[in-house]
């Protein structure tokens, strides 16, 4: 039986082709084992906040897809900090009006 360290090798001297293959094959074989340990570690995580109390429910999550779907960019504008006037505090830079 061949090694790990030789298996590895071995993948390496693939073409790009044989190694997507490689890869589809080894997300088939390891995907569901992956997420359902996953999945796991958060039920038991979330069950241990509902008992200390810290939560009371957990939201139902969205798909990937409409996550995406609805994600916008946010844009962000820079200006120089002016000087400390009446009435705005300067604070880590940044000039906060109050």
């Amino acid at each position: 039986m061949a090694t790990l360290e030789q298996i590895i090798d071995e993948a390496r001297a693939l073409s790009p082709s044989e190694k997507q293959k490689l890869r589809q094959a080894l997300d088939q074989e390891l995907g569901p084992v992956g997420q359902a340990d996953l999945d796991s570690k958060e039920a038991t995580f979330v069950n241990r906040l509902r008992q200390r109390g810290l939560i009371t429910e957990v939201p139902s999550r969205l798909p990937d897809d409409e996550l995406r779907r609805s994600y916008k960019r946010v844009e962000v504008k820079v200006s120089q900090c002016p000087r400390q006037s009446s009435g705005s505090v300067v604070s880590g830079g940044l000039f906060l009006r109050q």
